[in-house]
């Protein structure tokens, strides 16, 4: 009797063993699978990564549009300008100098780089009124706060416009507008005119404006700007008259 049962404690002793076996050996299956399923994540993330880096997607500190390869069209608008009666020559394409454009104002200078590569029909236009004096003694007359940080400038002097509009470029559904950017304000496709704007903080736009340029030099002139306030609050007449002394551009 006694033999019988150290026979069947044995026997029990066994199958606790083996179950226990099968469980560390399931255990370490899993874990196996929950190292394999992270290296799989990882690869997957570094891949993603480097496609996101390859297209040109993300998050980005500076606008980032497609160049425009197709020839400028600078066609009669219902504006007109006595200082400006001509158009500008359409630019060539290929290998672009860097351009700069230097705005004086009666609070500051600010210094632009134009994007002459990616936008060449929007920077040969602004260099062309630019150096007319087209925008010598104009105001900038619009001020936006909130999600739309910018002075928008332009305006002309005399007249109604330059007598021409051109359509939009240099932008694609990934285009955003942060601080520094220089854009060209429109009313419509294909209305691309004199009226460009200063974004001084993040600008929250659809990508339907030609971004031509970014500030290098004053943006704390348009902050200062900026920080006089707007009638009405949150999109209107800049509390803090603004006006362009002489804008002159070179490199274009």
């Amino acid at each position: 009797m006694s033999t019988r049962q150290d026979r069947d404690r044995h026997l029990a002793r066994l199958r606790v063993e083996r179950q226990r076996q099968r469980q560390e050996a399931l255990q370490r299956r899993q874990q196996r699978r929950v190292v394999a399923y992270s290296l799989l994540g990882v690869l997957a993330l570094a891949l993603l990564a480097l496609l996101s880096v390859s297209r040109g997607g993300g998050s980005t500190p500076v606008a980032t549009p497609t160049p425009s390869d197709q020839p400028c069209s600078y066609f009669s608008s219902d504006t007109s300008n006595p200082v400006v009666t001509t158009r500008p020559t359409p630019p060539g394409f290929g290998t672009r100098r860097n351009g700069t454009a230097t705005m004086v104002t009666n609070h500051g200078t600010v210094v632009i780089s134009l994007l002459t590569s990616d936008a060449p029909c929007a920077t040969t236009s602004f260099a062309f009124l630019a150096n007319a004096h087209y925008y010598d003694g104009s105001s900038c007359n619009r001020l936006t706060s909130g999600g739309l940080q910018f002075l928008q400038c332009g305006d002309p002097r005399r007249g109604t416009g330059p007598g021409y509009a051109f359509p939009v470029e240099n932008v694609n559904p990934r285009t955003t507008y942060p601080a520094g950017t220089v854009g060209l304000a429109n009313r419509g496709p294909d209305t691309n005119g004199g009226e460009f704007f200063l974004c001084y903080g993040e600008t929250r736009l659809p990508p339907e404006f030609t971004p031509f340029g970014r500030v290098i030099s004053g943006l704390d002139v348009l902050r200062a700007v900026a920080s006089g306030g707007e009638l009405p609050d949150g999109d209107g007449t800049p509390l803090t008259p603004t006006t362009i002394t002489s804008l002159r551009a070179t490199g274009t």
